[in-house]
């Protein structure tokens, strides 16, 4: 499955490269690369990824190289300078303003959706 883990991988090594701060740039390269500052899916993935996933059906086996992807970036947050659980906090809530908006869920309102980032964020740097 070349997309969009290849498009992913590059987005978080360019956001990777920017970030001065070597604690916990893993995971706000991840953060970024999911969900723009507004919340919404960065990059409008989340259309091509319904479609992806809707062509695999329910197919497990179909799946494995996502599977192995998100394991990837897994093991990448949980070495990334800051404590595991705040940067698996960090994906798992990146993860899920994703797949709300995926799945066109009622999206938070827009101060709370900066407030919900900027503690992502913080959460990133060890804070």
């Amino acid at each position: 499955m070349p997309w969009p883990r290849r498009s992913f991988d590059a987005d978080q090594a360019r956001l990777i490269d920017g970030d001065d701060q070597q604690k916990g740039r893993r995971t706000r390269a991840y953060l970024r690369s999911t969900v723009t500052p507004k919340g919404e899916p960065a990059d409008g993935s989340a259309a091509l990824m319904a479609g992806i996933l809707a062509g695999m059906g329910g197919n497990r086996e179909r799946l494995g190289p996502l599977y192995e992807a998100f394991a990837r970036w897994q093991d990448q947050l949980e070495d990334d300078g800051v404590d595991p659980v705040r940067s698996t906090l960090v994906r798992l809530a990146a993860d899920g303003l994703w797949l709300s908006a995926l799945l066109g869920l009622p999206p938070i309102e827009k101060k709370l959706a900066r407030e919900v980032l900027a503690t992502l964020e913080e959460l990133s740097r060890g804070g």
